[in-house]
């Protein structure tokens, strides 16, 4: 049996080689000057940008002396930093375990340890207190670095990041082989993703989404969770459009930003669909999607029926540990439907890709396919 060539395997799989490196090195080249990211901190940065600000971190992390396959842990908000600090570690050659800021120091301790970090990065302001992250390097044996992703550091902290005006380094791109990502699922197990398998579920998502693929992405998920990557990096950089992070969330800035991108597609948590629909924002002025997440672990009452948001689409978001996203569009009386009800699947011509589908038996609900991460 004759293996395909490298040129045959693109031909036959769309998304064969598409990561995370490969889109900003894209966008770098094809669009440099286009808005790629911001975030409420007032980070606002084109392509060229981010692509020049993940090398600089890259080589920063590689001095400290972190080598190829240690583990970099990011704890982070809805924030730009988390985005670079990812994609610099991934980079760098670092695995790359992400986690929110909400956790107490215990808990985050904990995964630390469990993912054997050499080097914890966050930002300040970006939800967890400086202090609390030397509480988790302490309890966690194998951290050697605490890191700030921005340009300020306090004592006895490395920092990542760059001033916000520094021009972009237009040095050599830094290469390593390319690390893995992985996030913490309830309980704290640590689960590994394919890029694939995240970009599958991005596209998935994508044609769920109908109309205003010209509106920019505004999320209040943070980008350390399968549906955070998902639905907001994975998703800009699929659509082609901006993503305008927003965390910690804070209401006056949220709403001020939702108006200044008016109309935006918003990712956010179920339970905001409620103060949403009673200040009348869920408007086609304001809203060309609203998408809401729905931790099924956590809160399934959350995705109440919104009749009042009739011009407007509704995608929910039905997360799944940290294994699978999926997306399923409400209807006309824009009441939630059960999600994989029926199997999703992405086309290329006449190849179709399992995105997900369900798997048949009883007990707890499970899914298979390629939008489904191992555990």
């Amino acid at each position: 049996m004759s293996l395909a060539s490298s040129d045959d395997a693109h031909a036959l799989d769309p998304l064969a080689g598409i990561d995370l490196d490969a889109l900003i090195r894209g966008g770098a080249r094809s669009k440099p000057d286009r808005l790629a990211m911001t975030d409420v901190g007032g980070e606002s940065l084109d392509f060229a940008r981010l692509d020049a600000r993940a090398d600089l971190m890259a080589r920063r992390l590689a001095e400290l002396g972190l080598a190829p396959g240690e583990t970099l842990m990011i704890i982070g908000a809805a924030r730009l930093s988390a985005f670079v600090g990812l994609l610099a570690g991934l980079r760098a050659g670092l695995d790359v375990a992400l986690a929110p800021a909400h956790p107490a120091p215990t808990v985050l301790a904990l995964f630390a340890a469990r993912a054997g970090a050499s080097a914890i990065a966050t930002e300040a302001g970006a939800g967890c207190a400086m202090e609390d992250i030397f509480e988790v390097a302490a309890r966690a044996p194998d951290v050697r670095f605490v890191c700030e992703l921005g340009a300020g550091a306090a004592d006895g902290v490395v920092a990542l990041g760059a001033p916000p005006n520094e021009a972009p380094d237009r040095a050599e791109p830094f290469l390593a082989p390319t690390g893995r990502i992985a996030t913490f699922a309830p309980g704290g197990g640590l689960v590994y993703h394919a890029q694939r398998t995240l970009a599958l579920a991005a596209l998935d998502l994508a044609t769920r989404a109908p109309g205003g693929r010209s509106a920019p992405i505004l999320s209040t998920l943070a980008p350390t969770s399968f549906a955070g990557l998902v639905a907001g990096p994975f998703l800009s950089l699929i659509l082609g459009r901006p993503l305008h992070f927003h965390g910690p969330f804070e209401p006056e800035g949220f709403i001020g930003a939702l108006e200044a991108l008016a109309p935006a597609h918003l990712v956010a948590p179920g339970a905001l669909a409620g103060p949403l629909a009673e200040g009348d924002m869920i408007r086609a002025d304001v809203l060309a999607s609203l998408m809401l997440l729905d931790r099924t672990t956590e809160a399934r009452g959350a995705l109440a029926p919104l009749g009042a948001a009739a011009d407007v689409p509704v995608i929910d978001l039905h997360a799944f540990g940290e294994q699978a996203l999926i997306a399923e569009a409400r209807g006309p009386d824009k009441r939630p439907l059960p999600p994989a009800r029926a199997p999703h699947m992405i086309r290329h011509g006449d190849t179709s890709i399992l995105a997900v589908r369900r798997r048949d038996g009883t007990g707890p609900l499970a899914f298979e396919g390629e939008a489904v991460s191992a555990g």
